[in-house]
């Protein structure tokens, strides 16, 4: 019996080592419909593509949560190079931060800037099968738009999920009147339109240590910290460790939260991280401890949302146009589309008898600019409509669809018609 089982074995593995070895040597290709698997953990099929973070069922406060997480991880672990070296420099009231790009460089994390909504702005620029940015340009304006600062990527993972968050993307301005909440049982005056009236370690003070270090033990994934004093944000990412002495007393050196962070800094500040034999250089850390000693010696206060905090459920995206059955350009031209979630994007495709689709007209959204993502747009702002009369698109027999990609990621088709 022991013969005839050794005998079985090696016929079993002479077949596996046979198929081993012709697998490793068959070519593989992908059909030019496959999809392909970005780093950063979700699937893309082409230039157009951006992650849908909206739920088909109601969700859990703990899967909005996750989810917000998850958007905020995106921004900060999408690969991508440039072809050739990028010198970018960024100024403004509080600094001026230089960043240097090598070529054939792998990068994760969007570039450094103040005024983007995050992740679908640097996506239209994005080249899948090569993994580079394909920068359009060498101008600051662009520049700004590519990227995301501390706040711009933490709003954008909030954004994603929950529509009760508004106002400008800046550390200072998560206050109650832009939608957040404190964690824990400390307060400030709500009347208060930004931290930077009463700074942080002050507010800190006036409740003191004890109901703040009660603040940072509840905190869970996807709240966020803040503060003025050295002008920061970032999202927590999982339960915190808290530690207590011999007397009973929680250890401030050992208890620490764990968030993820978008930075900035003097030089490129670039995180190094070994991963697959590669060195990849990280604009933010997608891990980093804050113990609670740290949290308070820098002001920081602990903040949710209402969705987060239970006060208010989720709503589902919707997108709509003001005027109905729009069916020619000029009707679009005096139409403007709204969305109850911050707009990222908004296309105008013209599409030809064979099913080509041309995207001839974009707008991509900013919030430090505007003092705040806008929720609605006037189509008349779109400079394609305006010279649309006499292009080569101005033809009989084109499709025209205009496409609206809110912050949740969905996309809208709102209007298509037929040109006569």
């Amino acid at each position: 019996m022991s013969k005839r089982m050794l005998i079985l074995f090696l016929c079993a593995w002479v077949v596996f080592c046979t198929a081993c070895a012709t697998e490793s040597v068959t070519p593989q290709t992908l059909p030019p419909e496959a999809t392909y698997q970005d780093p950063s953990g979700y699937v893309v099929n082409g230039v157009m593509e951006y992650p849908d973070y909206s739920f088909s069922n109601p969700p859990s406060t703990m899967e909005l949560r996750l989810r917000a997480v998850a958007a905020f991880k995106d921004v900060l672990s999408v690969r991508w190079s440039v072809p050739g070296d990028l010198i970018y420099n960024k100024t403004g009231s509080l600094s001026e931060k230089t960043f240097h790009y090598d070529a054939d460089t792998t990068y994760a994390g969007l570039f450094y800037s103040s005024a983007s909504t995050g992740l679908f702005q640097f996506l239209e620029y994005y080249d899948y099968e090569t993994g580079r940015i394909c920068y359009p340009g060498d101008t600051e304006e662009l520049k700004e738009t590519l990227g995301a600062s501390c706040a711009d990527a933490m709003l954008w993972g909030l954004t994603t999920v929950c529509n009760s968050v508004t106002g400008p993307y800046y550390p200072a301005c998560m206050v109650y009147k832009n939608g957040y909440l404190p964690v824990g049982n400390y307060t400030y005056d709500y009347d208060i339109e930004s931290f930077n009236f009463l700074p942080t370690p002050q507010i800190i003070k006036n409740n003191g240590n004890a109901v703040m270090v009660d603040a940072y033990g509840k905190v869970k994934p996807g709240d966020m910290i803040t503060s003025t004093t050295v002008n920061h944000a970032a999202m927590v990412i999982s339960y915190p460790v808290v530690k207590y002495k011999g007397d009973g007393s929680i250890d401030l050196q050992k208890s620490y939260i764990t968030v993820q962070d978008q930075r900035g800094g003097v030089g490129a500040e670039f995180f190094e991280r070994t991963e697959g034999g590669e060195t990849i250089r990280y604009s933010g850390c997608v891990s980093v401890d804050y113990t609670f000693s740290n949290l308070l010696k820098k002001g920081f206060l602990p903040v949710t949302t209402a969705e987060f905090a239970g006060k208010k459920p989720y709503e589902p995206c919707t997108v709509s146009i003001d005027k109905k059955n729009c069916k020619t350009i000029d009707q679009l031209r005096s139409a403007s589309v709204s969305s109850n979630y911050p707009l990222a994007v908004v296309n105008l495709i013209a599409a030809d008898q064979f099913g080509n689709q041309t995207v001839i007209g974009r707008q991509l959204f900013n919030g430090a600019n505007r003092g705040g993502v806008p929720r609605e747009f006037a189509l008349s702002e779109l400079e394609c409509l305006t010279n649309f009369a006499g292009s080569q698109y101005d033809t009989p027999g084109y499709i025209i669809k205009l496409e609206v990609v809110p912050s949740t990621g969905q996309r809208f088709i709102v209007a298509e018609f037929s040109l006569e």
